[in-house]
């Protein structure tokens, strides 16, 4: 019985080659000695074709949105990437408007309304969205700025005076203060108030500029231009300025000086030598400015509101702003634009209107100290 027993265990080691166990049942249902998957199914041709659709979908819907975004840049550049925000609304079905638009703090920026940076882009804007507007019969301009740029400056004044040839008048309500290029820019308008605690002044312009010639000699380095004219490098900062050169800078000065002032002067409609004046580059108090006849009128924003509602003709116009617009593509387009969120040229802008330490010298028309 026992040799029976054993030899039955010898034919089923002979069945299964091996005294272990048998392996592990194959994932994919096959239960012989060796576990090789079925071969994989073929993409049938109707998957084939309905991806292929899906792809050409996916690059038609992709190439719309580029072009939308590029539709919306060159929107950009005629100021079509802002709207309309209303602020009071007015009485009627189609009620005459009083546009607010707010210049605050360093005037700076370049270009131009269409294609440009900084303020002169975004202020520019706004003011030739007004000035397009026929419903729009005053502009009403919150001006806090201790200057800037004296072209930038001169850009938004010219602006200002494209909306009185327009047919629209401009009324300037002073915040904190409207000094040197923010007397510039609202020298033009027809009725400027300032608040009690107003600076208004600083008529004259500067040229910053920065002498290092000594640190260089302290670490040992030498400055040696090849130029093809002496005054090739006017007011670089690696060098003293001659007394010819000097002489120049200051020429140059009393130029725009005197620009500055004759634009004061028709501006405010003052004699040219009352301006010359107070253009000792002095700030003055509200009371004070309104003696010399730079402002009309010491109040606040509702007292400038009131102005422009009479200027307009009309008792309950309806106010306005104007804001960047928020569409369903702009956060997508933002991925095709070459700027960022954060508008790097622009803080570039504010920041070279502010500091002005470029190594070449630059004419600005800013407040930079002095109380009368």
């Amino acid at each position: 019985m026992n040799s029976n027993t054993n030899n039955m265990d010898d034919r089923d080691k002979g069945r299964t080659g091996s005294s272990t166990p048998p392996p592990a049942p194959s994932p994919y249902g096959y239960t012989g000695a060796l576990s090789v998957p079925p071969p994989r199914r073929r993409l049938s041709g109707l998957a084939i074709f309905l991806i292929i659709v899906c792809g050409l979908l996916l690059l038609t819907l992709i190439g719309l949105v580029t072009s939308r975004t590029a539709g919306m840049a060159f929107k950009a550049d005629l100021g079509g990437r802002l709207q309309e925000k209303t602020i009071i609304s007015g009485e009627g079905r189609e009620p005459d408007k009083i546009a607010v638009v707010a210049i605050n703090g360093a005037i700076g920026g370049r270009g131009s309304y269409i294609s440009g940076e900084g303020m002169v882009l975004n202020v520019g804007r706004q003011l030739r969205r007004a000035c397009e507007d026929e419903k729009v019969k005053v502009v009403l301009v919150q001006m806090d700025s201790p200057g800037g740029g004296l072209s930038a400056s001169d850009i938004l004044r010219n602006e200002i005076m494209r909306l009185q040839k327009a047919g629209k008048k401009v009324v300037v309500c002073v915040g904190d203060i409207a000094a040197s290029g923010g007397l510039y820019i609202s020298s033009p308008a027809d009725y400027i108030i300032a608040n009690p605690t107003s600076l208004v002044g600083s008529i004259g312009v500067i040229m910053m500029r920065f002498q290092m010639a000594e640190l260089l000699k302290k670490l040992g380095i030498k400055y040696d231009p090849i130029k093809s004219a002496d005054m090739k490098d006017i007011g670089s900062p690696f060098r003293d300025l001659s007394p010819k050169e000097r002489l120049y800078f200051e020429d140059l000065i009393k130029t725009f000086n005197d620009r500055f002032i004759g634009i004061v002067a028709e501006g405010r409609k003052l004699d040219i030598a009352d301006v010359r004046k107070l253009a000792n580059g002095k700030i003055y108090t509200a009371e004070q400015a309104l003696d010399y006849k730079l402002i009309d009128q010491i109040g606040y924003f509702d007292d400038a509101l009131d102005k422009a509602r009479e200027l307009a003709g009309v008792e309950k116009p309806r106010v306005v702003k104007y804001t960047k617009r928020f569409d369903e593509l702009g956060i997508l387009g933002s991925l095709f634009d070459n700027r960022t969120s954060l508008n790097l040229d622009d803080l570039q802008a504010a920041l070279e209107s502010m500091l002005q330490m470029d190594a070449t010298p630059r004419v600005m028309a800013i407040w930079s100290g002095g109380v009368d």
